[in-house]
């Protein structure tokens, strides 16, 4: 058995003379917390109130932790801001742009059958929020607005050598 052990051992740092195995731990840790972060929030749905502050804890840091995480590893950005504008836009944003218009059918909808009729004022605002980066019509999307400005406070940031 441990002869076994050393064998697979041997074979992934043979594989992968440069992987940070630290690093990978960070991120299995990283991932097992939002497991329990979102275990934790639909319990306290349930009002269930016993979670509440493992919720908050873990809330608090498994996301940031990612970024840090990323970052480590992120490669220097280059040193042309339309080029790199343009390439974060087209896999950040465009993405966004398209699931949004993807599911606003379904959120009229929804209004309608809610609420009656079509809240055109609340949709207006709700566009607004979209601006701001804030995905109100599809939420899954907030990690890539999220991350479109953290990419540009890294091209800023890293290009001046801070």
């Amino acid at each position: 058995m441990k002869k076994k052990k050393e064998l697979i051992t041997n074979n992934i740092e043979a594989s992968s003379p440069n992987r940070l195995f630290w690093l990978d731990n960070a991120k299995a840790f990283g991932i097992i917390a939002i497991i329990w972060g979102h275990l934790a929030e639909n319990i306290l749905k349930n009002y269930i109130s016993d979670v509440h502050l493992q919720y908050k804890f873990i809330y608090s840091f498994h996301i940031p932790l990612f970024f840090i995480l990323s970052g480590y590893i992120a490669k220097q950005p280059g040193s042309n801001i339309h080029s790199f504008i343009k390439e974060k836009f087209m896999t950040r944003i465009i993405p966004i742009m398209f699931f949004t218009i993807l599911i606003l059918p379904f959120y009229l909808m929804k209004d309608k059958v809610t609420q009656g009729s079509i809240d055109l004022n609340r949709l207006f605002d709700n566009s607004l929020f979209l601006i701001r980066g804030i995905s109100i019509f599809n939420p899954l999307t907030w990690f890539l607005s999220c991350l479109f400005s953290v990419e540009l406070i890294h091209f800023f940031l890293g290009n001046r050598g801070l």
